[in-house]
């Protein structure tokens, strides 16, 4: 396994890059990516995440304060709205004029954790409590009119039925190519289904808002739905509508980890382990598809610079269920070995410390991967380390 100094030390200086972009601003301008908004909530909120994890690894409190900053930032920004049965709710726009689900959840998962790590501030726990309980009944009872301003799309959820969350487990992106979007999408399932449901369940309830019971159900069908998914050779599909027909197989996956720890991690039911089983297929698919080089997929694609959270899902399968004798323990620490040989030869050209999408999720993973070997559990995410 890589050498947990070695880890420690990329980590500390990814979060003395971050520290120098004023992220609690959520204004973050990329050379890296001139097509990407400076406001992107998501790649704000990772940014805001690896802050928050450093300061689990390190203990600095001006990690913890500039990402609370943001998480505040988040919080005060999110717009208000009545859902479909009159309810107080809320949403954001990602940052470029879109409404979607999948995006908005990886921002809320950070303001989760914020919540954790805001103990000793009543009010900044309260604001982001109700910002999280706000989202997440828009994401169950859609609204009575589309959000306003005519730039995401037509339409709302129907008042009968439960938002964008859908019986099948699966969970729709909010308005997708300006068109309200109810089909479900591997993302916003990954992200919003299974990560953001897990973690809000996994704050005690202090106000109104879905009740944690149906929250953890929610996200346990998430990971239901997801893992129901995997083609025969073990990869997670990229399933929008309408189709997208790119390569997106790593960042299927990669998002995908995301759900799977959360719920793992928190509500590890017996019929949520046994759907989580069937990720031994896509296991041995990251080990087979990895590139000769040690990554996956093409860097300078989208679906390669979201691919690092592939390094959490192995580390999650050889802690959670591959036995310590294993022989195949050994194939796959060598293949995480690989990838993070690769992020350390290629750190300029992968884009670390100036991609702010890659560079956020190598942090996430990196950390992870250092605070699982040194007994910190998965710093990440909102559980105790």
């Amino acid at each position: 396994m890589a050498p947990p100094a070695l880890l420690k030390a990329a980590l500390a200086n990814i979060t003395a890059w971050v520290m120098t972009l004023n992220v609690s601003s959520n204004y973050v301008p990329t050379s890296w990516l001139p097509k990407t908004p400076p406001y992107s909530i998501f790649l704000n909120g990772n940014l805001a995440r690896v802050l928050l994890t450093s300061y689990r690894v390190f203990g600095d409190e001006s990690f913890r304060e500039e990402g609370l900053r943001w998480c505040d930032t988040l919080a005060a920004n999110q717009t208000a709205i009545a859902t479909s049965k009159g309810s107080a709710a809320g949403y954001w726009d990602t940052g470029y004029k879109d409404l979607y689900l999948a995006d908005t959840g990886t921002a809320v998962v950070a303001l989760a954790l914020g919540w954790h790590l805001a103990a000793d501030s009543p009010p900044r726990r309260a604001a982001y409590e109700l910002a999280l309980r706000r989202f997440a009944l828009f994401c169950y009872e859609g609204c009575q009119t589309a959000p306003a301003g005519g730039a995401y799309g037509e339409g709302c959820p129907p008042a009968e039925g439960n938002g964008w969350v859908r019986a099948d487990g699966g969970v729709g992106d909010g308005y997708y190519k300006k068109a309200l979007n109810l089909e479900a999408y591997t993302i916003s399932t990954a992200n919003a289904g299974a990560a953001f449901f897990a973690h809000l369940a996994n704050v005690p309830a202090a106000g109104p808002g879905v009740a944690p019971a149906a929250l953890a159900a929610a996200a346990e069908g998430a990971v239901a739905w997801l893992t129901s998914t995997i083609l025969p050779d073990g990869s997670i599909p990229y399933i929008i509508s309408p189709p997208n027909n790119g390569s997106n197989v790593f960042q299927a996956i990669s998002y995908s980890a995301e759900g799977f720890v959360s719920v793992d991690a928190m509500f590890p039911s017996p019929p949520t382990r046994a759907a989580l089983a069937k990720l031994n297929a896509t296991v041995a698919y990251l080990v087979a598809t990895q590139n000769a080089d040690g990554s996956w997929g093409i860097r300078d694609s989208g679906d390669g610079e979201r691919s690092p959270r592939a390094l959490t899902l192995l580390q999650w399968w050889l802690s959670s269920f591959e036995p310590p004798a294993s022989a195949w323990r050994a194939t796959v620490s060598a293949t995480m070995d690989r990838y993070v040989a690769y992020v350390m030869a290629n750190w300029g050209e992968y884009g670390i410390n100036a991609d702010t999408l890659t560079t956020g999720f190598v942090g996430l993973a990196f950390a992870d991967l250092y605070c699982g070997g040194a007994g910190l559990g998965w710093c990440s995410f909102a559980v105790a380390p």
